[in-house]
């Protein structure tokens, strides 16, 4: 009797420490992407895994190793050349997994909702600090080497030795999604569309209104600033002057993010259609079109683009005119995708799938 419940308490004491790290230390390293994929004209499938919850959020730890966030707040360790788990990290996390940043092989994460950051050491495999805070902090960023979080009314500073705030700028309007900076300053936008521009100090610097209600994007680009919402409107502002550069309302829904290659401005709507635009004219340079829903973030593959289509389909395209190089079908709803260091990943609800170059992939 007594042996069985000793057994029962080393199992117990196994199984919580099992829940509560992972299982050995990783060295976070800047990874390389397959760009090669976009110079062939099809795509093989390398290989097809299921998994415990939908990804919500993948990170690439190196060439080799893949980070998943998923939706049941559990986060894994997945090896790209296999497709095999290495690690779980279970935790009391219910809600989606929020991946804000990796800084000096710390990872900082959250459940979404949750008010609380956790920084977790990759090569220790242990638990830097938690802490729980008054807000649901939506992003971090590493500004003028300082670390600055971001919630709906207002942006704090962090100190990430011990995730105390240690300064506070709070505003009166609710804040749109993004958080960008440039080399001079951090950007935010309010739901009302007007541009905040604050300094390392948090005092603001320069503040302008734009006239887009609830921005989706900010996206810098050669000291040009673009905001847009969901609803179709665009404005590209020059920050040295605050002229506008380019506005147009397009009168239709945008869930991917705008895009910037090769001097041109890649814009896709939910309806399907994908459309170049040199921005500085206003002139469509050409347009790509399907009848597929198209709410997933397009990826820039050198001087060309990868379109998903969340029924299935998906498509490389040139740049330059907007030909189809490739079309990979999946022939399932995909919800994720990702550009690798051995090709693109995608899901289908909770199947990853890694698709690539057979015979390169074998090399590595």
């Amino acid at each position: 009797m007594n042996s069985m419940k000793k057994y029962i308490i080393l199992l117990i004491v196994f199984l919580l420490s099992c829940s509560m790290k992972f299982k050995r230390g990783y060295l976070f390293q800047v990874p390389s992407f397959a760009y090669n994929i976009c110079q062939k004209d099809s795509l093989d499938k390398i290989w097809s895994k299921k998994i415990n919850a939908y990804p919500e959020n993948i990170l690439s730890l190196n060439d080799q190793t893949l980070l998943i966030g998923d939706s049941r707040g559990g986060l894994m360790t997945l090896d790209l050349m296999e497709g095999e788990k290495i690690d779980r990290y279970w935790k009391d996390y219910i809600r989606p997994i929020r991946f804000y940043n990796i800084f000096d092989n710390v990872l900082y994460f959250t459940s979404i909702n949750k008010n609380e950051i956790k920084a977790w050491d990759l090569k220790k495999a242990r638990l830097k600090w938690k802490n729980k805070y008054d807000h649901d902090f939506t992003h971090l960023v590493h500004f003028n080497n300082k670390y600055f979080v971001k919630h709906d009314r207002g942006i704090a500073r962090l100190d990430t030795s011990n995730g105390k705030i240690t300064q506070e700028l709070k505003l009166d309007a609710r804040l749109a999604q993004d958080f960008i900076k440039t080399d001079q300053h951090m950007i935010v936008a309010t739901e009302n569309g007007r541009v905040l521009m604050i300094n390392s100090k948090l005092k603001i610097v320069k503040r302008f209104d734009t006239e887009i209600l609830i921005p989706r994007n900010l996206i810098y680009h050669e000291n040009e600033l673009l905001i847009n919402n969901s609803s179709g409107k665009i404005r590209i502002i020059d920050i040295n002057n605050f002229e506008t550069v380019f506005v147009e309302n397009y009168k239709k829904t945008i869930y991917a993010t705008p895009l910037f290659i090769n001097k041109k401005l890649i814009m896709g709507f939910a309806d399907g259609e994908v459309i170049a635009i040199n921005w500085k004219s206003g002139e469509v340079n050409w347009r790509f079109s399907r009848t597929n829903l198209l709410s997933l973030d397009m990826i820039t593959c050198q001087d060309r683009v990868i379109v998903t289509y969340s029924p299935g389909e998906i498509y490389c395209l040139e740049t330059t005119d907007g030909k189809q190089v490739w079309k990979y079908n999946a022939e399932k709803s995909i919800n994720y995708v990702k550009l690798t260091h051995l090709g693109l990943l995608y899901s289908c609800r909770k199947k990853l799938n890694l698709i690539g170059i057979n015979n390169e992939y074998t090399q590595n």
